[in-house]
């Protein structure tokens, strides 16, 4: 899951490992 890491930080921390 590659979620918009400018927006959402928390997030993409832990989906852009899941990914």
């Amino acid at each position: 899951d590659h979620h918009n890491g400018t927006a959402d930080k928390s997030c993409t921390v832990l989906l852009t490992h899941s990914a």
